[in-house]
């Protein structure tokens, strides 16, 4: 049955003693969208909004650090993301995830795991597939997917991806949230296309005393006259306008309204869509920075946390999953410069740890942390100094 569009199915299992008012199978579309995938993506503002925020993870640095914070360059796992057997890459299995957790709410992908317990591989699994089965009174919860297993699947085997939700178990999607932002686009979208459709010409009526043959007459007349572009009405006639012109139904300003509106949704800055209107950053660094902090970073932590918990077990507990988001700062020049240079000046960091996260190669000697000389007894002028003061 349905309850609130909750698609809810009672079970009970005798070996478990569980009421069948406990145990919800839940799917993992909540809530019946008045659009599909298809439709929204056909919207132009949603269709960038998804790509420019799952591309911007997906291409991302995954890195695994240790409890020293220091990066393990071989680690077994960066084998299962990368397995053979696997349909996606890394970098399309993450886009994929942070896609379906935009467009459906949840994002799923299955642990394939060694005979030690260890990760071998990870498979992305569509949304529609899995059921969701939550014990409330037990606090227990596993999925079902029949393409993976015919039992229950626990959730450490399970990678579980959701931003928003009001149970703490399904995830609901942006596309739901903004369903009635999205409906409006739709509907002037469509409304747009048959103005154009009509060569904008709006619907009307002629007024005057005529009979039914007249009237036909009157209007093929009239149709065929406007064909070239004037239409000539007989004496007592008058055409009256009864839709709206494009500049009447505020066509361009609604489609502009509707895309701000959409985007707000998503939290993606309107000209990170090609909206310069509004000169909202004064630069690509700055515009950059509050798409990082404000729109990825949400994302960003959900999969580090929920990674690091079921991917990273037993012998690698301790150690976690790290996204590096300073790449996509890379693309100004003076500001990615600026930036290592403080990292290295200051002793933050080796020379060769910036030449290695910026893809250049080592250098001898470039391994030890340099500090420059503030304290003028510790440099060769103070040291001078002092001789000459001790000789007199």
């Amino acid at each position: 049955m349905k309850i609130f569009r909750y698609n809810i199915t009672r079970e009970s299992r005798a070996t478990e003693q569980v009421s069948a008012s406990t145990v919800t199978t839940v799917s993992s579309i909540p809530f019946a969208s008045l659009f599909s995938d298809r439709s929204a993506m056909s919207i132009s503002t949603v269709y960038r909004c998804v790509e420019l925020i799952s591309d911007a993870v997906a291409m991302l640095p995954m890195e695994i650090k240790d409890s020293d914070n220091k990066v393990i360059v071989a680690h077994p796992l960066t084998g299962a993301f990368n397995h053979p057997d696997n349909l996606l890459t890394r970098p399309l299995l993450i886009k994929m995830l942070v896609q379906s957790v935009l467009m459906r709410g949840n994002g799923f992908a299955y642990v394939h795991r060694n005979g030690d317990g260890t990760p071998s591989r990870i498979q992305f699994i569509p949304s529609e597939g899995v059921q969701i089965v939550y014990d409330a009174a037990k606090q227990r919860l596993y999925y079902t997917c029949p393409t993976i297993s015919n039992k229950r699947i626990e959730p450490v085997n399970m990678l579980h991806l959701r931003k928003y939700s009001q149970d703490g178990i399904n995830g609901l999607s942006v596309i739901n949230a903004a369903n009635k932002s999205i409906e409006l686009a739709k509907n002037t979208e469509t409304a747009a296309s048959k103005l154009y459709e009509k060569g904008c010409k709006v619907d009307g009526i002629i007024k005057g005393g005529m009979n039914p043959d007249q009237r036909k007459d009157a209007k093929e007349a009239f149709l065929g006259s406007i064909e070239s572009g004037i239409a000539v009405l007989p004496p007592q006639m008058e055409y009256q306008s009864i839709s709206l012109s494009a500049q009447d139904a505020q066509i361009i300003e609604s489609r502009q309204f509707n895309s701000k509106d959409i985007a707000r949704f998503f939290g993606v800055s309107p000209s990170m869509l090609g909206d310069l209107s509004g000169g909202y950053y004064g630069s690509i660094e700055a515009e950059q920075s509050a798409f990082i902090l404000h729109t990825l970073n949400p994302y960003l932590v959900l999969m580090e946390a929920e990674f690091t918990s079921k991917l990273l077990t037993g012998k690698n507990k301790g150690m976690r999953i790290d996204f590096d988001e300073t790449y996509l700062l890379r693309a100004d020049k003076n500001a990615t410069a600026n930036y290592y240079s403080r990292l290295v000046t200051n002793g933050i960091i080796t020379r060769n740890e910036a030449r290695r996260e910026l893809g250049y190669g080592e250098v001898d000697g470039g391994d030890t942390l340099q500090v420059a000389f503030t304290d003028i007894k510790q440099n060769t002028i103070g040291n001078a100094d002092n001789d000459n003061n001790n000789s007199k």
